[in-house]
């Protein structure tokens, strides 16, 4: 199944500034949920899915998800057999419409895979506990008959060009499209699938993530144009507070970039701590390398289901010191190594401080999943 492409930021040495100085540009809010994909498996076109598709033994019309880097098998499937982190996204699943989809098979003549956001909690709390998002929001799709080269990947992935993804307008419709500023008629000659004014998504039967504006007739001068280091980042339509950022698409140069909010970085920063390029510390740096939540994860099911503890906050005085013992046991041949300074005493209450940010998380996401927590794995 297609994985989804790097999205640089816009101002990534491989992002030519041109992009921006054209005619149609749409941006999407971008959101802090976690990849999702899908397709329906159809006998019709077998030779177009790949190997991992196949090797979920799909029959005729099953939908086949995955995450970002791993396809992981069939929406019928027992939950008990799936990553607590995606009951809810795989129940929206369900409820798909795959005749729809099918549907879209007959009118581009092959497959497509569907790309959403699981809304799940990571950095930004969506309002989760009161009124939570949807569980799926649509942002993206792609058919391998609209891809020239679909088996080609650049040696820099923040090359990868976006060859065989839909259009905007058919991905969010075309009222979407020509409601945005009330002005401009697209002229594309791919509005929508086979004329249909609904984009896919809609057809389907999901949400897709917010359109927050479409900029249209580019000039050639240049403070008229969009300028992606100047542009104000909007509230987002599911929290208040501003977004984490926009995803800006160029359907014309086949290209998206996207845009961060530094309160979003600040954000990530305080819950999760420095990326290890970011470390003011060494043992922040040491953190950064080896504190990390699939670590945290692990030590937590082996408190609860190999131990009989609880799950609640309260194992927290208790966790952190066993995901520092588990570090210095596994990981001590490449410690040793280490080309940086760093203080003992300084790593333990970042330690700490993640794993309570870990069982957080966990226990909103089990909650919204209704999932049990020690079942919430890595997502990707």
């Amino acid at each position: 199944m297609k994985q989804y492409p790097k999205v640089p930021r816009y101002d990534h040495p491989t992002v030519d500034p041109s992009i921006y100085r054209e005619r149609e540009l749409w941006l999407t809010e971008k959101l802090d949920g976690s990849s999702f994909r899908f397709c329906r498996y159809d006998d019709r076109f077998a030779d177009a899915y790949s190997a991992d598709v196949h090797d979920c033994d799909p029959d005729d019309g099953d939908l086949v998800f995955g995450t970002r880097r791993v396809v992981r098998g069939t929406a019928g499937r027992n939950l008990d057999e799936i990553d607590g982190s995606l009951h809810r996204a795989v129940r929206a699943l369900r409820e798909v419409d795959t005749e729809a989809i099918a549907a879209l098979h007959d009118e581009m003549g092959g497959p497509i895979t569907f790309f959403a956001e699981n809304m799940i909690l990571h950095t930004i709390d969506y309002d989760y506990a009161e009124r939570p998002p949807p569980a799926l929001l649509g942002f993206d799709a792609y058919s391998p008959v609209r891809d020239p080269t679909p088996e080609e990947t650049p040696g820099d992935p923040f090359e990868e060009r976006f060859e065989g993804f839909l259009p905007a307008e058919a991905v969010f419709g075309v009222e979407e499209a020509d409601g945005t500023d009330g002005t401009n008629e697209i002229d594309s000659t791919d509005r929508a699938i086979e004329g249909n004014e609904s984009g896919v998504f809609e057809r389907i039967g999901l949400d897709t993530v917010p359109v927050v504006e479409r900029v249209s007739e580019a000039s050639e001068a240049d403070d008229a144009n969009f300028d992606p280091a100047t542009y104000e980042i909007p509230r987002s339509a599911f929290a208040d507070r501003r977004a984490e950022g926009v995803v800006i698409r160029n359907d014309a140069a086949r290209r998206r970039t996207k845009i961060v909010t530094d309160e979003f970085r600040e954000l990530n920063r305080r819950r999760w701590g420095a990326h290890r390029d970011d470390a003011e510390s060494g043992a922040e740096e040491f953190v950064a390398i080896f504190c990390t939540n699939a670590r945290i994860r692990k030590q937590v099911r082996k408190m609860v289901v190999d131990e009989g503890y609880d799950f609640s906050r309260s194992i927290i005085e208790e966790l952190y010191p066993r995901v520092v013992e588990d570090i210095w046991a596994e990981e001590w041949p490449e410690i040793s190594q280490l080309d940086f300074a760093f203080t003992p005493g300084e790593v333990r209450p970042l330690v700490a401080k993640r794993c309570a940010e870990v069982v957080t998380m966990m226990e909103t996401n089990a909650r919204l999943n209704d999932a049990p927590p020690e079942r919430l794995c890595s997502s990707e």
